[in-house]
């Protein structure tokens, strides 16, 4: 019976979503804010064990959410944010066992 409770857990992923973007720069000093939630197996928020994201192939380091209702956070600002009319973000990461990872193109405010 176990085994079968088990299986039927398995199957559904951890998802990265949820994504927002601000601007909170200005023209001569641009810079981004971009949020997103982890959810688990179950479709709930929760924190991931290790996260890393890519903006525009920038690395940057996500502020972890002080509990799982709050988003990940990166800012990009400076010479990596001019110009830039959208934003492909990567983020890989694990949430125990399982990783979670996610692709997105944002447009810019």
């Amino acid at each position: 019976m176990l085994n079968i409770l088990q299986d039927s857990i398995k199957g559904a992923n951890p998802t990265v979503r949820d994504f927002t973007i601000k601007n909170t720069g200005t023209k001569a000093a641009p810079a981004y804010e971009i949020t997103w939630t982890v959810y688990d197996s179950r479709g709930k928020k929760a924190k991931a064990d290790s996260l890393t994201a890519l903006a525009n192939g920038t690395p940057g380091n996500p502020t972890a959410p002080t509990d799982a209702n709050n988003p990940y956070k990166l800012v990009l600002e400076g010479e990596s944010a001019k110009g830039l009319e959208e934003l492909t973000i990567d983020i890989t990461g694990k949430l125990g066992e399982e990783e979670v990872s996610a692709s997105e193109i944002l447009a810019l405010p």
